[in-house]
């Protein structure tokens, strides 16, 4: 391939937007959600450079920028070589051929490339994260026999890859379908279920012995196998920031769409920076032996006592907040009712409340919440 089908496939805005989802983005609108990286809010576009290149750039943290070649380096793992090679349709990748087109005029893919054992694999997806951040680390999270994610750290930043198998064969993509659970196999079938935004918080709870699984990064909870949590009781535990706040929601309404629904809570983790989680939460609470730990996680998320069925969501240190915790602890025995005033059911019928029981209720509401964000730094609605 010469200077001149070079400068073409680089001009190509078609083919750029091609080569960007097959390496996992997601497109809404304008806005381009970043494949190499966890990225909740799409923070990525498409330019036309001032040579007349259409270029890739991420807003987040990666800070990727480049071209339809640098973004089937990127993905693939190759390089500038093998990645005209698969541009052009002489290599084994699934990007759009350049020249190549089916019988109904449209531009054709191949398949993905496969590598024979995982190992090559995860070679291949580390090769071009190792060359731009060699400060890096890795961590490979196993889902399923066929099913890994890999994480790659660094100085300041963080990555994911997707691995999976193609028959006997591996392949740098996500499987088909619905994605499984985290170590979903090991959940046993009684007890309560704590799911994490993320493998590193699911594997801190782990340690201490509580049932952890995830669907992976912030994003993740659509594309997820719920399923197996079908009837279970379930409890949330996301991070301490915006989109720990959307997963939460996110996986709150997989849940309650389960035949029969999750019967599901929430606890939410307070710290001093943002993203704060279970796993900050026990390294900062690393005095206590591993069975206090344990206990006092599953007292704040309510294990034993019987589950409400329904997420509480809203939180804020209002008087809207404490509403809903009261109707959150209390909705099946007090009532409002126009021209009556406030009725309470004493587990036969229900009674004008001429004792003051409901505002005994809401400041023992209040009282509650406020010794147990004393106690143990989370916010918990009680």
């Amino acid at each position: 391939m010469d200077a001149t089908e070079i400068k073409a496939l680089k001009a190509d805005k078609s083919l750029l937007v091609e080569a960007l989802k097959e390496a996992g983005a997601e497109f809404s609108g304008d806005r381009i959600a970043c494949p190499f990286h966890e990225d909740a809010h799409p923070s990525g576009g498409i330019f036309p450079a001032t040579d007349g290149t259409w270029k890739f750039r991420c807003f987040s943290s990666c800070d990727f920028c480049g071209d339809v070649i640098d973004v089937v380096q990127q993905h693939r793992g190759c390089d500038f070589k093998q990645a005209l090679e698969l541009l052009s349709g002489d290599g084994r990748g699934p990007v759009v051929h350049v020249s190549a087109k089916g019988s109904d005029g449209q531009q054709t893919t191949k398949p993905p490339k496969t590598y024979a054992n995982l190992d090559d694999a995860i070679k291949a997806a580390l090769g071009p994260l190792q060359r731009e951040h060699p400060d890096g680390t890795h961590r490979l999270y196993t889902y399923a026999d066929g099913y890994r994610r890999l994480r790659y750290d660094w100085s300041n930043g963080k990555t994911f890859r997707e691995i999976s198998k193609n028959g006997s064969e591996w392949m740098l993509r996500k499987p088909k379908g619905k994605t499984p659970l985290y170590r979903i196999g090991e959940v046993s079938l009684t007890g309560v279920v704590y799911i994490t935004e993320g493998e590193k918080a699911a594997d801190a709870g782990r340690k201490i012995g509580l049932q952890c699984t995830t669907s992976g990064g912030t994003s993740s909870a659509a594309s997820a196998d719920w399923a197996p949590l079908a009837g279970r009781d379930v409890c949330i535990l996301p991070d301490n920031d915006s989109p720990g706040e959307k997963y939460a929601q996110a996986v709150a309404e997989k849940l309650s769409k389960l035949d029969p629904p999750a019967k599901a809570r929430l606890v939410r983790f307070r710290g001093e920076r943002p993203g704060y989680d279970i796993a900050d939460f026990i390294d900062d609470h690393d005095s206590l032996e591993t069975d206090d730990l344990r206990k006092r996680i599953m007292s704040l998320a309510g294990e034993g006592a019987e589950s409400t069925g329904r997420v509480e969501v809203e939180t804020h240190y209002t008087d809207m907040g404490n509403a809903s915790r009261l109707a959150q602890r209390f909705g099946d025995r007090i009532r409002w009712t126009k021209g009556l005033g406030w009725l309470i059911f004493d587990g036969r019928r229900w009674a004008l409340d001429d004792t003051g029981a409901v505002v005994r209720l809401a400041t023992q509401t209040i009282l509650g919440l406020c010794q147990r964000r004393s106690e143990s730094g989370v916010d918990l609605p009680v």
